[in-house]
């Protein structure tokens, strides 16, 4: 039938389910955006920055395990959005990132916003493409939508020049294309079988890749059937109760550093090996079999014994067929080592970390989504926090990107409306995004924000003083007075100055009917003890 490339998009984005995007506005969107006004489908939520826009979908794609989408105008529009990308690039999270483009006509001829896109996203997508004709719009979101959630999810990036998006032609919706998930080799799975079977103390070692292919059960029923402690990535968490017997933590925790030392073989499901889940890759691991949808993400870090090419769902499910239940009435050599402890306890300097993360965990339900912002609190909160469920802590955790916290928070919140959503942030973190406030009020969403003021980046202090004898340089904040630049925005909070206070600050915050933020302002001198890395 005759419709814009405009009228495209949107109704290519209808027909993918699609019914929340991201965005903000420019001359070259415009016919995309005259299609989203003549409908009711799709809501569309106007964020104040394009980065934002993209944290924003990233958070609604991570809490939901649906795609992420999010729309910018060309040029700049588009080039704000690579910080947030590169972020779910790192952790394999699923975004469709819609770009226009000047007119096709115009490509580097200098016109306003021209810049080669294929360049910028090449590196930081899975997959990348520029429509050509309009007609070929809707069979090139198909693509990009099964690319992006496949079972090794990640961002792509679409390039609609301007003139294709205005351009009327006689198009047809593609229906969606389910993505293929790799069936693992008869023959790995039997000799991994072999491999855990003989082993005295397996370790399961959980990521990204068991939530996104949800095979938490399966998961949990060979960990019970080994006898094998689990521990999870950052992206991993939840993948098993931190209540469960078997739980021992994120993997770069000191609880899951002893089991590791211990291990003589570690299954990793769906997991990159990132820096900070191994510790700057410090985990002793002596035998290593390696399941992951992505082949290339096999020996970059860790040399497996066996690499097992494999939607994790599908190897698990194949790993219990050759490991059965009877197996359970073997003594593993874990019974006689390590009994159960608290999950992270605090020590010393991190205590006042450690109550924060406690009343957050007391104030919030069961299943609310935490969005964690790059700062030392919310480090402490990671191990600490614990949940039942995965998709309950959201943290950048591979490219490390701040600013995340407060959008990523309202993404979630759109994807959750009837679940509780909170974001903890630092002050250097927080005002890189914190403009999005107004989205968060425009939109009417309930959220409350923690943000650590210590008037510092007090990481990169820290390393930066014991690189260099105790010195340190440009780390030193100015800020705001966070309450009043809520109040700026119709947001309500208040100051916490005493650590004895932050309980009935977290509560009133949680039970508020909209937006509240706390500005927990740490007593001085506690900043370089309990308050720091």
């Amino acid at each position: 039938m005759k419709m814009t490339g405009g009228e495209a998009v949107v109704a290519s984005l209808q027909a993918h389910g699609v019914e929340v995007i991201f965005g903000f506005p420019g001359n070259h969107t415009v016919p995309i955006y005259e299609a989203l006004r003549r409908q009711q489908a799709i809501r569309h939520v106007l964020a104040r920055h394009e980065q934002g826009a993209a944290f924003m979908a990233d958070g609604y794609a991570r809490s939901s395990g649906r795609v992420g989408v999010c729309v910018t105008t060309a040029g700049p529009g588009a080039t704000n959005t690579a910080t947030a990308v590169a972020e779910a690039c790192s952790d394999c999270v699923p975004l469709v990132v819609l770009s226009a483009q000047v007119d096709t006509h115009m490509l580097g001829k200098g016109a306003y916003h021209d810049v080669d896109l294929a360049s910028v996203f090449r590196p930081i997508t899975k997959w990348r493409a520029r429509a050509h004709r309009s007609a070929h719009i809707p069979a090139l979101l198909s693509q990009a939508f099964c690319v992006a959630q496949s079972p090794a999810p990640g961002p792509v990036h679409l390039e609609l020049p301007h003139d294709l998006l205005q351009a009327e032609d006689d198009i047809s919706i593609d229906p969606p294309i389910p993505p293929a998930a790799p069936d693992p080799a008869t023959n790995d799975v039997a000799r991994a079988a072999d491999i855990l079977r003989s082993a005295k103390m397996p370790l399961l070692l959980a990521g990204g890749g068991v939530v996104s292919a949800g095979a938490l059960v399966e998961l949990r029923e060979l960990a019970e059937r080994l006898g094998a402690p689990v521990a999870t990535t950052c992206m991993g968490k939840g993948a098993i109760p931190d209540d469960h017997p078997l739980a021992i933590g994120v993997s770069q925790g000191t609880r899951a550093r002893e089991y590791f030392e211990l291990a003589d073989v570690v299954l990793a499901i769906g997991c990159r090996f990132r820096q900070v889940s191994t510790r700057g890759w410090s985990l002793p691991i002596r035998t290593l079999i390696h399941v992951d949808a992505d082949p290339t993400a096999f020996g970059r870090s860790y040399t497996p014994e066996l690499a097992i090419a494999a939607d994790a769902r599908r190897a698990l499910g194949a790993l219990l067929e050759c490991i059965p239940p009877q197996d359970q009435a073997r003594e593993w050599g874990w019974a006689a080592h390590l009994p159960a402890a608290p999950l992270e306890p605090g020590e010393g300097r991190d205590a006042l970390h450690a109550q924060i993360a406690d009343q957050l965990r007391a104030s919030l339900a069961r299943d609310a989504v935490l969005c964690l912002d790059v700062c030392i609190l919310s480090y402490r909160l990671i191990p600490r926090f614990a949940v039942t469920a995965p998709r309950c802590v959201l943290y950048p955790a591979a490219f490390i990107a701040m600013g995340y916290g407060l959008p990523a928070a309202i993404g979630a919140k759109m994807a959750h409306p009837d679940r509780q959503v909170a974001c903890v942030a630092g002050d250097g973190g927080f005002l890189m995004t914190g403009v999005e406030l107004a989205t968060a009020v425009r939109e009417d969403l309930a959220i409350p924000i923690i943000v650590f003021n210590d008037s510092c980046l007090q990481s990169v202090k820290a390393t930066h003083e014991r690189s260099y004898d105790g010195h340190s340089f440009g780390v030193e904040l100015e800020n705001p007075d966070f309450v009043a630049f809520a109040a700026s925005f119709g947001v309500d909070g208040c100051r916490v100055t005493e650590p004895e206070d932050t309980h009935e600050a977290i509560r009133r915050a949680v039970s508020h009917d909209g937006c509240f933020l706390v500005e927990i302002v740490p007593p001085t001198a506690a900043v370089s003890d309990q308050w720091s890395a």
